[in-house]
């Protein structure tokens, strides 16, 4: 069953406070990924893989070098399931 981007969205909130600990509820999509949410490459590392899971997808590494905010990351994460 194909996902809205805001059921990606709320997806990706959870994961967030689950795994990382981290509240995005106040998280606009076109906040920058590493900038605005201040993830560290180790937190990045973990919440891909957390997503990964969770949408039973797999993202590759060129793909990921080219998201920049959280619409682009709710966009590949779209696109992979």
């Amino acid at each position: 069953m194909e996902q809205s981007h805001e059921q990606i969205l709320a997806t990706l909130k959870n994961i967030a406070k689950q795994k990382l600990e981290l509240d995005f509820d106040d998280v606009d999509v076109n906040m920058n990924v590493i900038d605005d949410l201040g993830l560290n490459s180790l937190t990045i590392f973990d919440f891909i893989y957390a997503t990964e899971k969770t949408f039973q997808i797999e993202l590759d590494e060129k793909s990921l070098l080219k998201v920049k905010t959280v619409s682009d990351l709710v966009e590949l994460i779209h696109k992979n399931l």
